[in-house]
């Protein structure tokens, strides 16, 4: 797989395989959109974490043009004691627990003023297999296998 560049905007991020067909550097083309949220108030059942999302973060997830590249919600799932967030010293960054990835479908919108109740399959681990799916995904939208 490529190198991925990692960009930010005010509304979303946006991870962009690198290609580099001249030596330098440059963004492929076929990036991924997502929201990245960081939360204690999720729920785990057998198969799904619940998570309430606001009500304009749905709307906004859902907004796009269903011919658009989808944006994702990725919720980082953080346990509850602050303290048990995060482990740093000079030879390991340990991170608990994990990241869920969630794609609110386009034009989908919600009339509830407050959040949603949003389940997103235990499957749905965001991990380095699953960015590399959701990266070719992106690609094979396109045309481009």
């Amino acid at each position: 797989m490529s190198p991925i560049a990692f960009m930010t905007t005010a509304l979303m991020e946006r991870f962009s395989p690198l290609i580099a067909p001249h030596g330098k550097a440059i963004p492929s083309g076929f990036p991924i959109d997502f929201q990245l949220k960081a939360s204690v108030t999720w729920k785990v059942t057998a198969s799904h974490i619940r998570y309430k999302l606001s009500s304009k973060n749905f709307n906004d997830l859902g907004a796009r043009d269903t011919e658009a590249n989808p944006i994702y919600l990725i919720l980082m799932c953080l346990p509850k004691p602050e303290e048990h967030w995060l482990n740093v010293s000079t030879s390991h960054l340990l991170m608990r627990n994990c990241c869920y990835w969630y794609h609110v479908p386009c034009g989908s919108a919600t009339t509830n003023t407050s959040n949603v109740t949003i389940e997103i399959p235990r499957t749905n681990l965001f991990d380095v297999g699953s960015l590399k799916a959701l990266l070719t995904a992106a690609r094979t939208r396109c045309g481009v296998v």
